[in-house]
């Protein structure tokens, strides 16, 4: 490993603005000298955050005859498929989307049954949780939509799953007291439902109100030979109780795969099979979500899977409004009377423009209106509250603390109010609050410090001037992200191709690569779809042996009241580990394999080691530090072959690992 930092120039590197750690992190004040690197480092890091592909010789020489030719080759990068992935990735932690389950996710919303939906379906219906944002982002990107659409629209992408299940939830109120209650059950009672495994019924008929066989669903489910209970089963709406609400989580959770036969299954929850199809969780389309209207008669009905289908409008009573209406920011911000949406509240003022109240000095004082007994005599907690009481209003005015709809009178009338980084606002609800943040004059700035410290693991001076013209650029556009992109990745801020306000305080870091990354840029060199299994909903043995292997490496996340997100940027023994058990077995799905065309075969391995330097170490054939690579690893696999018991096919495969591993490999910004 000594003769590979060295051959591949790694000494080099790390003292290019950066002391001996790995990491090449001198830290403020160091004294280090800065010193610009080539196209020939910065190009391949740029195309590897943006798409997780190497660079090629044609793009290295591009640049280097012509440093202006980045800003080309990154809106052809843009185009990929690869950076529409990437770009999830990206907004998916931006927007605190991720780090999602549905255990969470109905602990926040209170009443509304969730956790009975069968086992089979959850990971497909969390996965589009979590997606359903990022994708409605990347398609204000696509469209030429200003991104502070991304704060204040009521379009998301959304799947017929999840269309289903939000009118579920819009449907099941819970109040401020944990109390839920059904709408339908009391405006237009649903009367019941007969699951009927000998049903012919399509299921068009079955939603159909016309229909001879409306509300008669098929179920496939298996009857145990012990039941003494004879299909099918009548399920009848009661006239008193909670009207009916068994009955919305027994139909709920039978369109999502778990069939509730009292008489034979105790306990419930029968696996069987969805009502929905495998498409029903994939098929995203953009759906408009409005408030239900006082003249609309009926609501949207969670069965109506046809309809839902089709839909490209939904009127519910939840206000669903930018990123912060979605349920998975529901779900990873839970409140309650004590906290009262304040937590969720600066959660969105990190997202949105990138700050937390958790500094005395940026306090402005309002009127406090919480019962706190602790802040009245102590400071600190009078400041926060100062701040971020009439702030948490505009949701308490629109939210119940479980996520649903606002029916308090006393909470609507409590005025709301904002003073945050010199803008002063009033308004009333979540509506208004998004659409402060989204003129607030720090939003360019908050998402140009966003990107570039995806790029580089660190934070850049806030007074930097490169990140302020990155910023105006940006708002300059009309809040165009695809320049956003452009002027951030060509910066540099990014490539490091001379120094910076924040190069000559903080120095470089080389950060260790992350777990989306690198599966993402593994899966993309090599040819292997979604080689960690990280959204494939049937993952194969391989892909599942992967993912546990990945789970020792660091991931994007985010915490509460952190203005910035964790990147880590060290590598330990947990990472190296990890990548290098990865790499081996990443090395017996691409070399000599039998089931399938073989990428790299034992009997060339000039060929394969070429290869493994141009493609897994992303180090180009005209880089100098190419042929010293390739030395290394000829000499690797020599050595390895040369040894008693070991075959060609286990000497490529380690030299493979040693390659798989190598620092270009490994490490981001070499």
């Amino acid at each position: 490993m000594k003769a590979i930092l060295h051959a591949l120039g790694v000494a080099a590197a790390l003292t290019t603005g950066c002391s001996g750690d790995i990491t090449g992190d001198p830290g403020p004040g160091s004294g280090v000298p800065f010193e610009p690197v080539t196209a020939q480092v910065y190009v391949p890091k740029v195309k590897n955050i943006m798409t997780g592909l190497a660079a090629t010789d044609q793009e290295v020489a591009a640049v280097t005859a012509d440093p202006g030719a980045l800003k080309g080759l990154i809106d052809q990068w843009m185009a990929t498929p690869e950076f529409q992935a990437r770009a999830l990735d990206f907004f998916r932690n931006a927007f605190q989307q991720n780090q999602v389950d549905l255990n969470a996710l109905q602990a926040s919303l209170g009443g509304t049954n969730l956790t009975t939906i069968n086992n089979a379906y959850r990971a497909r219906l969390t996965r589009s949780l979590m997606d359903s944002f990022p994708r409605t982002a990347l398609a204000v990107v696509n469209e030429g939509r200003p991104f502070t659409d991304t704060l204040t629209s009521n379009r998301y992408m959304l799947t017929t799953a999840m269309i289903s299940m939000m009118s579920y939830i819009d449907e099941r109120p819970t109040d401020d007291n944990n109390k839920t209650t059904d709408r339908l059950a009391n405006a237009q009672v649903l009367a019941g439902f007969t699951l009927d495994p000998k049903s012919t019924a399509t299921l068009e008929q079955t939603v159909d109100p016309a229909s001879p066989s409306y509300m008669i669903w098929r179920d496939p489910v298996t009857i145990p030979a012990a039941c003494t209970t004879t299909p099918p089963l009548v399920f009848t709406n009661p006239a008193t109780g909670d009207k009916g609400s068994g009955n919305y989580r027994t139909l709920f959770n039978f369109l999502f795969g778990t069939a509730d036969y009292p008489p034979c299954y105790p306990n419930g929850n029968a696996p069987t099979v969805p009502i929905f199809s495998d498409a029903d969780f994939t098929d995203w389309h953009m759906v408009t979500v409005h408030p239900i209207a006082a003249t609309e008669a009926t609501a949207p009905k969670f069965w109506n899977i046809p309809a839902a289908r089709a839909a490209t409008d939904l009127s519910l009573h939840v206000p669903r409004v930018g990123f912060s209406g979605t349920l998975a920011f529901a779900a990873n911000w839970a409140t309650n009377a004590s906290n009262e949406n304040r937590v969720t509240a600066n959660q969105a003022l990190i997202v949105a423009i990138g700050q937390s109240i958790n500094d005395e000095k940026a306090i402005a004082l309002f009127p406090v209106n919480a019962t706190d007994a602790d802040h009245a005599a102590n400071p600190a907690c009078a400041g926060c509250h100062n701040q971020l009481d009439p702030l948490k209003q505009y949701l308490r005015q629109s939210f119940t603390l479980f996520y649903h709809d606002q029916q308090d009178a006393a909470q609507i009338a409590m005025p709301a109010g904002f003073n945050i980084g010199g803008v002063t606002a009033t308004g009333h609800g979540i509506g208004d609050l998004m659409t402060t943040l989204a003129h607030h004059p720090r939003f360019p700035l908050a998402w140009a410090q966003k990107l570039q410290f995806w790029a580089n693991s660190t934070a850049a001076d806030e007074q930097d001037p490169e990140l302020i013209r990155i910023a105006k650029a940006f708002a300059d556009s009309g809040f165009d992200f695809k320049v956003l992109v452009r002027e951030t990745f060509s910066s540099p801020l990014v490539t490091f191709a001379k120094p910076t306000m924040t190069t000559s305080e903080n120095g470089v870091v080389l950060s260790i690569t992350r777990r989306d990354q690198y599966c993402t840029s593994l899966s993309n060199r090599l040819g292997l779809p979604d080689v960690c299994g990280m959204v494939s909903v049937t993952p194969t043995s391989a892909q599942t042996q992967l993912a546990n292997r990945a789970l020792l490496l660091p991931v994007d996340t985010y915490y509460r009241a952190f203005a910035l997100p964790s990147l880590p940027t060290n590598p330990d023994l947990f990472f190296r580990q990890s990548v290098e058990a990865m790499c081996g077995l990443i090395a017996n799905q691409v070399i000599d394999t039998k089931t399938a065309t073989s990428r790299y075969v034992s009997t060339n391995p000039t060929a394969a080691i070429a290869d493994f330097v141009a493609t897994v170490m992303g180090v180009p054939p005209s880089d100098p530090r190419s042929a010293p690579a390739i030395a290394i690893l000829t000499n690797h696999f020599t050595a390895a072959a040369a040894t008693t018991g070991i075959s060609a096919t286990d000497a490529l495969k380690s030299t493979f690992t040693t390659a798989c591993i190598a620092p270009p490999s490994v490490l981001v910004g070499l």
